[in-house]
C-alpha cells in the first residue's frame, strides 16, 4: 500500500482512528473465530446482516447520517431473512443452552466490530487511499491477535478450550504442537487470509469511499445464502 500510494505512515492526527479502526478489525476477526468454536458456520452467517442495522445506528449517533423512515425500511427489510434463520434454528450445534447463547453473544461484538470498522473509516478513505486504510487498520489489527494467540497458547486452559475436538488425536496434537498447522488447514487458511480479509476488507473500504457506511453493509445479506450453500453443498 506504501509503495503504491508513497505514503508509508499515516498522519500523526489520523492515529487514534486508525487505531481505533485496528481494534475493531480485532474485535470481528476474534469474536468471530471464537463463535465458531461454540457455534455453527450458518448461525454465524445468519448474523452477518444485522450489520446495517449497527451500521446505520453507530452513523446517525456519530452525525454521518440521517435517520429517515424509507432507510430504516429497506434496512429492516434487508436483515429479515437472517432473523428468521437465527429465530427459527439455522443451526446450533451447541451442547447446551449456555454454550448457544454465548455463541450468538460472540457474534453480536463480531457484527459489531465490522459495522464500528465501516463508520471509522469513513473520514480516513475520504483523506487516504482505501488500500492504505486498510493495510494501517490491519497492522494494527494483526499485532493485538498475535498477543491474544501468544496468551492462548501461554496458558493451558484456553489452550485446551480452542483445541477442544470429539477426535481425542487431534486434540492432543492441537495442544502438544499449538503452532503447528495441519496440511489439511493451509488452502482454508490461506483463501481466509487472502480473499475473506484482504480482497474483501479492501473491496469494503473502497467501496466506503463513495458510499454511505450503511449501504456498504447491507451486501453482507448475501452471507446466510453463500454460507448455507457451501454448508450443504
Amino acid at each position: 500500500a506504501g509503495w503504491r500510494t508513497r505514503v508509508a505512515l499515516p498522519p500523526a492526527a489520523d492515529v487514534p482512528r486508525l487505531l481505533a479502526a485496528g481494534t475493531a478489525l480485532f474485535v470481528n476477526q476474534l469474536f468471530f473465530i471464537l463463535g465458531l468454536k461454540v457455534s455453527d458456520p450458518v448461525s454465524g452467517s445468519a448474523w452477518q446482516p444485522t450489520q446495517p442495522i449497527f451500521t446505520m445506528a453507530i452513523a446517525v449517533c456519530c452525525g454521518y447520517e440521517r435517520a429517515t423512515w424509507r432507510r430504516t425500511f429497506g434496512t429492516v427489510l434487508a436483515v429479515s431473512g437472517a432473523v428468521f434463520m437465527v429465530v427459527c434454528g439455522a443451526g446450533g450445534i451447541a451442547a447446551d443452552k449456555a454454550t448457544a447463547w454465548a455463541g450468538q453473544l460472540l457474534f453480536f461484538f463480531n457484527c459489531m466490530g465490522t459495522s464500528s470498522y465501516v463508520v471509522l473509516t469513513k473520514d480516513l478513505v475520504a483523506r487516504h487511499s482505501p488500500l492504505s486504510v486498510t493495510a494501517w487498520s490491519y497492522m494494527v489489527g494483526s499485532s493485538m491477535l498475535l498477543v491474544v494467540a501468544c496468551c492462548f497458547n501461554s496458558v493451558p486452559a484456553l489452550l485446551g478450550f480452542v483445541c477442544d475436538d470429539p477426535d481425542r488425536e487431534a486434540r492432543d496434537a492441537c495442544v502438544d504442537n499449538a503452532w503447528r498447522i495441519p496440511i489439511t488447514a493451509v488452502g482454508p487458511l490461506c483463501y481466509w487470509i487472502a480473499v475473506s480479509s484482504v480482497f474483501a476488507y479492501a473491496a469494503m473500504t473502497w467501496a466506503n469511499r463513495y458510499v454511505r457506511s450503511s449501504v456498504v453493509s447491507v451486501y453482507t445479506v448475501l452471507q446466510p445464502a453463500t454460507s448455507a450453500l457451501v454448508s450443504y453443498a
